[in-house]
C-alpha cells in the first residue's frame, strides 16, 4: 500500500461517504485485490500496480470531496474475474442453450432417449461461436467439455472477410445444423448487430442462439430487435444489466440507494469535468463523457475493460489522466 494512500486517508473525516469507516473501506478494497483485481490481465507484468495505481487515480483531482468518491466508487464496480466467467459458461450451456436446443430440436423431455438425444445435440450438431475475439470460446468450451469442433472464428472477423459457401460447406462435412453467437459483455449492441446480421442473413435455415453472457441495457434492446427481422433466430442473454442497477453510473441512469446516489452524483459530474484531461484531442467519435455512446457502466472485466465504462476508468490521457484500469485498447 502506498504511503500517500494511507497518509491522504488517514486525513479525510473517519467516516466515508457511504457510513463506512474509511479504514474499512480500504480494508474492502484490499480484500478485493487479493480476490479479483489482481487478475486485470491489461496490467500483469512491468506495470504499475493495482495500489500504485490506486493512488495516482485519486491524488489527480484536488478536491478531498471528490478523491473521497473515488475511492467510495471503487468497491461497487462490477468486476467479473475468472471464476465468474467460468461459472457464466456453464450457466450460458445449461440454460438458455439447453432450452433452446430443446424447443428447436423437439426433444421430448418425457422420452427415456431425452437425455442422450440433448447430448448428442448439444455438443456433435451444435457450433459454438464467438461474436469478437474478446469472448474467449475455447474457455467456454472447456468448461463445458465440448471437444468435437475445432474451428471457431469469430463472426466479426467473417463478416468482414468470410465466405458464406466455405461456411456451409464447413457445417455441411461438420454435421452442424445449429449456431450459438457468444459473447462476454454486449453493451450497446453497436458489434453484435453487425455480425449476427451477417449470420443469420448467410445461413437463412439454420438455428441460431444469439447468447451474451452479460449484456447491458441498450445492448439487450439491440438483441431484443433482432429476431424480429431474422425468424431463424432466438435472443437469451444470461445475465442483463437493467438501468436501475448499480453498474451504471451516468445521469441517465437511476439508482433508489440514497448514499450510492451521492457517489454517483459526484462522480458522474467529476467524469464531465474531466473530459478535458482525459481526452486532450477531444473525443474520439461516438464517445461522449461517460463512455462510448455514453453508456456510463463501470464494468471491468478481468480480461479488459469494456470502452462502454466510464472514461475515467479505463483511458490513459498521456500526461494528463492515468487511468485505475488501463483498457488494452483495438486501435
Amino acid at each position: 500500500m502506498p504511503d500517500e494512500l494511507d497518509s491522504r486517508i488517514e486525513r479525510w473525516d473517519r467516516t466515508a461517504l457511504t457510513g463506512t469507516p474509511y479504514a474499512d473501506l480500504l480494508r474492502l478494497v484490499e480484500y478485493l485485490h487479493d480476490k479479483r483485481y489482481y487478475q486485470y490481465l491489461p496490467t500483469v507484468g512491468p506495470f504499475p500496480g493495482f495500489f500504485e495505481r490506486l493512488s495516482q487515480w485519486i491524488a489527480q483531482v484536488d478536491s478531498p470531496l471528490m478523491q473521497k468518491a473515488l475511492l467510495n466508487l471503487v468497491p461497487y464496480i462490477l468486476f467479473v474475474g475468472q471464476e465468474e466467467f467460468a461459472l457464466l459458461y456453464r450457466a450460458a450451456f445449461r440454460g438458455p442453450i439447453t432450452r433452446w436446443l430443446c424447443s428447436v430440436a423437439n426433444v421430448d423431455l418425457e422420452s427415456p432417449d431425452a437425455s442422450q438425444l440433448i447430448s448428442t445435440e448439444l455438443l456433435e450438431h451444435t457450433w459454438y461461436c464467438p461474436i469478437t475475439d474478446s469472448m474467449n470460446i475455447n474457455a467456454f468450451h472447456h468448461v463445458n467439455r465440448i471437444e468435437r469442433v475445432q474451428a471457431r472464428p469469430d463472426w466479426a472477423s467473417l463478416a468482414r472477410f468470410g465466405n458464406k459457401d466455405k461456411i456451409h460447406e464447413f457445417m455441411q462435412k461438420k454435421g452442424l445444423s445449429r449456431l450459438v453467437l457468444l459473447e462476454d459483455f454486449v453493451g450497446t449492441g453497436t458489434q453484435m448487430r453487425k455480425a449476427v446480421e451477417f449470420a443469420a442473413t448467410q445461413l437463412p435455415d439454420v438455428p441460431i442462439l444469439l447468447c451474451p453472457l452479460i449484456v447491458a441495457d441498450k445492448g439487450n434492446s439491440v438483441g431484443n430487435s433482432l429476431p424480429s427481422k431474422y425468424s431463424n433466430l432466438l435472443f437469451k442473454p444470461v445475465f442483463t444489466l437493467r438501468s436501475h442497477h448499480g453498474a451504471f453510473i451516468s445521469p441517465h441512469h437511476k439508482d433508489q440507494r440514497a448514499q450510492w446516489h451521492r457517489i454517483l452524483r459526484i462522480v458522474g459530474n467529476l467524469s464531465a469535468r474531466l473530459a478535458d484531461r482525459i481526452f486532450p484531442q477531444g473525443f474520439p467519435p461516438d464517445w461522449g463523457p461517460w463512455g462510448y455512446k455514453d453508456s456510463g457502466t463501470i464494468v471491468v472485466m478481468y480480461s479488459n475493460t469494456p470502452n462502454n465504462s466510464v472514461p475515467m476508468l479505463h483511458v490513459d490521457g498521456g500526461d494528463h489522466w492515468t487511468a485505475l484500469f488501463p483498457r488494452s485498447k483495438r486501435v
